[in-house]
């Protein structure tokens, strides 16, 4: 299986190159021993994945055509349809190590990162939810049924508040409130 490590726009043109970016304003890719991105496809087989992964290995981009990835400061390697894990997808999961896609293994500072993201996230959407309710009471318009949901929110947004994100991944997230009926 191949692999083609490190592909950089090449600014270093030859004059067929020249004329073609003058022409169309096409980009040239060349891997780190000076490949051509262009010639390197042709290297590629019709039967394999084609794996695109940055610099800290992690998979961004896949697909069996490789004319449909464009490697800028990645690199890219090609699977056997065998070895293609189950689930795999390009939202930065999985990693390129030794010849083989794995999930990804995430240092704890991404982890904290990642639930600090979630926390927010989620306290902006409780903040949303509450917001109308909000309202409707203090016009001393709402519902009974909108009284309590208003205070589940308002609890699930105060246990949200509550989350040590540097307890991450072993936090337990409070459920959303469910709609009162």
């Amino acid at each position: 299986m191949k692999v083609y490590r490190n592909f950089k726009i090449n600014n270093k043109l030859n004059a067929e190159q020249k004329k073609i970016n003058e022409a169309i304003r096409a980009l040239f890719l060349s891997d780190e021993n000076g490949l051509d991105w262009y010639e390197a496809q042709k290297e590629f087989l019709d039967d394999t994945l084609k794996v695109q992964f940055n610099s800290d290995f992690v998979v961004t981009a896949f697909d069996n055509d490789i004319s449909k990835l464009w490697p800028v400061d990645q690199s890219v390697a090609e699977v056997n349809a065998i070895d293609v894990p189950e689930g795999l997808s390009n939202n930065g999961t999985w990693i390129w190590k030794d010849g083989r896609i794995i999930p990804r293994e995430y240092k704890k500072e991404e982890l904290i990162e990642k639930a600090e993201s979630l926390k927010r996230n989620l306290i902006a959407n409780a903040s949303t939810k509450i917001a109308p309710l909000q309202d409707a009471v203090d016009i001393e318009d709402a519902t009974p049924e909108e009284v309590i949901l208003l205070k589940l929110w308002k609890q699930y947004r105060v246990a949200l508040n509550r989350i040590d994100v540097l307890l991450a991944p072993d936090i337990n997230w409070p459920e959303e409130p469910d709609n009162v009926a």
